[in-house]
């Protein structure tokens, strides 16, 4: 049984310190000196979070100039990342956490890392509509003149990526109601209030409900027709 132990003791010190010589003495000191150095961030979000089904684009802070000269790569555990103009782009699958790791490729080909990075990854909200700055939701109450006040309607995402107002442009919308059993509606082109809806609204009387149907097109030219909201006109 000594004799056992004593070659596996054997054995292991042999194959720890073949281990051992794979670590030379710059990538010991590159792991001492960067450790969690190299700063990463959202420069979509503002609260720095990361975005499910979306391109939120990260921002690579070096400590020093011996980091910008070497080999830098990031991996990430949910979704995909990918080298940009100006940083990395990754697109996350599931809400969560994804964990972003930076590695580090010495003169031998080597890969080491030298950092981790948490973020979290929320869900995409659905957008709302709002006219000015009032948000126009199922079963909502809107005072006709904010129709007049404002110049249009627009879609909403958060504050917290405040690119999100370029995502979708609003094709068309129709707002309108139903009476006997017909829809009664003005059409109207863009996201601009046409004189014709403003007039549509301006004869309805206090208490109305609206249904308002927006069609939205995306930068890529993909059409996204939204849900109906219905509304009461004060």
């Amino acid at each position: 049984m000594k004799r056992v132990i004593l070659i596996f003791l054997i054995v292991f010190s042999q194959f720890h310190h073949l281990n051992a010589q794979k670590m030379s003495a710059n990538d010991s000191l590159i792991l001492n000196n960067y450790w969690n150095k190299v700063a990463i961030n959202s420069t979509d979000s503002k609260g720095n979070f990361l975005y499910c089904g979306i391109d939120n684009y990260l921002e690579i802070s070096l400590p020093d100039t011996i980091l910008k000269s070497t080999q830098l790569f990031l991996g990430v555990n949910n979704g995909i990342i990918v080298k940009s103009e100006n940083g990395f782009l990754t697109i996350p699958n599931n809400a969560g956490r994804s964990f972003v790791t930076t590695y580090f490729i010495n003169d031998n080909n080597d890969t080491l890392i030298i950092g981790k990075k948490q973020f979290i990854v929320l869900i995409v909200p659905s957008p709302t509509l709002c006219v000015g700055k009032i948000f126009i939701k199922e079963k909502s109450v809107i005072n006709r003149a904010t129709f007049f006040t404002a110049d249009s309607i627009n879609l909403f995402f958060t504050d917290d990526l405040p690119e999100s107002d370029k995502w979708f442009r609003i094709e068309h919308f129709t707002v309108g109601y139903y009476y006997g059993g017909m829809f009664i509606s003005s059409d109207n082109d863009g996201a601009k209030l046409s004189p014709k809806t403003l007039n549509f609204i301006k004869k309805l009387p206090p208490g109305q409900e609206l249904v308002i149907k927006v069609n939205s097109i995306t930068k890529s030219q993909i059409i996204t027709y939204l849900p109906l909201v219905r509304f009461n006109l004060l």
